[in-house]
């Protein structure tokens, strides 16, 4: 792997010159900034919570078949590296408590006790600066949507598995438990946070919504914080009932209706993205057009779109992506065929596909490129179309009048 210049060691990257701009401001004006040192510890969650934790434990219904698990163990080396094993169910555990006297900043969503000016939520950079945002009061409790980066980690795939059923299921018992929230949302939303909150305006229409800008902070009376744990990352949502919910949550927020007879083949393209891009996508979609399939680029699609987009489909195949998670929408009995570049490899499509009932098959590319580019050739291009055609005429069988 090629190294860095030993030059960009001594060169500060923007974040470092942020911070090192704000703790400067902080010495300079401390009167100004009487909360910027807050963020550096974080409280324990358990002694800071007025009332609670309550905990949720959601578990898989069923288990990854046990033939599939070996040929995981042989390919799954990314799952592996990070966990030290392969995972053949799911579990989470979501724990939610009720904090008083808690600010949420609006910059980050970073929950701060007030009173201890301890972080209850993980610490963020960015909360570096909250001496300078304009404080702002909230009668009652509050329960905030707010995060720095939509989904999690900026992720379109971690936002729909994780971030969006774990947001609905923690409100629903935030609402039971506490009754009357206010719900805080940016004042600027991204597209796919627009979706959750309208989503949570139609299970909550009477919890009233509160926008909150960038430049402030909010004092509340009290603020229902939740967090997770999993069993494994590479294995959500924990649950088929979890999946289902979130599904029909995003339909219904987008309006779409489950397709009557899915029948569009689509290949997702990837040639928008930055990394871990096919470049021979042009050579393996030729092998797949004598089957009908049609090239699409996710990215490219407003969320609503995709969503109907891939109601309609029998099959879903492509290289491993972002783009991928959205066979969530597939009704049951299709198939996802996914090519992965070797040192890439995990089962969280295979997942999702057990969960939904969908065929699951895989190749593996061992002609990598420079920026985690590859190239399927040879056998590999051949065995990605026999993976295509079996799972065609799975479906087909399934979906005949005698199967």
């Amino acid at each position: 792997m090629r190294s860095a210049p030993r030059w960009r060691a001594f060169i500060p990257t923007s974040r470092e010159l942020r911070f090192a701009a704000t703790r400067r401001f902080e010495r300079m004006a401390p009167a100004l900034c009487p909360m910027i040192s807050l963020s550096t510890r974080q409280a324990e969650f358990e002694a800071s919570a007025a009332r609670g934790p309550s905990t949720i434990v959601e578990a898989a219904e069923t288990a990854l078949p046990p033939q599939r698990i070996a040929h995981f163990e042989t390919d799954f080396e990314m799952e592996l590296e990070r966990e030290g094993r392969i995972t053949t169910t799911s579990r989470l555990e979501l724990e939610y408590a009720l904090f008083e006297d808690a600010w949420v900043f609006g910059n980050c969503g970073q929950v701060v006790d007030a009173g201890t000016n301890l972080s209850i939520t993980p610490v963020d950079r960015s909360s570096a600066v909250p001496g300078i945002l304009a404080a702002r009061r909230l009668d009652g409790i509050a329960f905030s949507l707010i995060t720095r980066r939509p989904g999690h980690r900026g992720n379109y795939h971690n936002f729909l598995t994780k971030r969006t059923p774990e947001c609905l299921l923690a409100l629903h018992a935030a609402v039971q438990e506490f009754g009357r929230l206010t719900i805080l949302v940016p004042e600027i939303e991204h597209p796919l946070y627009s979706i959750l909150t309208h989503e949570v305006r139609r299970r909550f229409p009477d919890l009233p919504v509160r926008r909150v800008r960038k430049s402030e902070k909010i004092r509340c009376e009290g603020v229902v914080y939740h967090r997770v744990r999993r069993s494994s990352i590479f294995r959500c949502p924990a649950s088929r009932r979890i999946l289902s919910d979130t599904v029909e949550a995003m339909r219904s927020s987008s309006g779409v209706s489950p397709a009557a007879g899915p029948t569009r083949r689509l290949f997702v393209s990837r040639a928008d993205a930055k990394k871990r891009r096919l470049l021979n996508e042009d050579e393996i979609f030729a092998r797949l057009e004598r089957f009908g399939f049609e090239r699409v680029t996710a990215g490219n699609l407003s969320f609503a779109d995709q969503i109907a987009l891939f109601s309609g489909a029998q099959i879903v195949a492509g290289p491993h992506g972002a783009g991928l998670t959205n066979a969530m929408f597939m009704p049951e009995g299709g198939a996802v065929v996914e090519i992965f570049r070797q040192g890439h490899v995990h089962g969280s499509f295979a997942w999702l596909s057990h969960l939904r009932g969908h065929f699951h098959a895989y190749v593996v590319s061992k002609e990598t490129a420079p920026r985690q580019h590859y190239r399927l050739t040879g056998a590999g291009l051949d065995a990605f179309e026999r993976e295509v055609e079996t799972a065609l005429e799975r479906i087909s069988v399934q979906r005949s009048p005698a199967g």
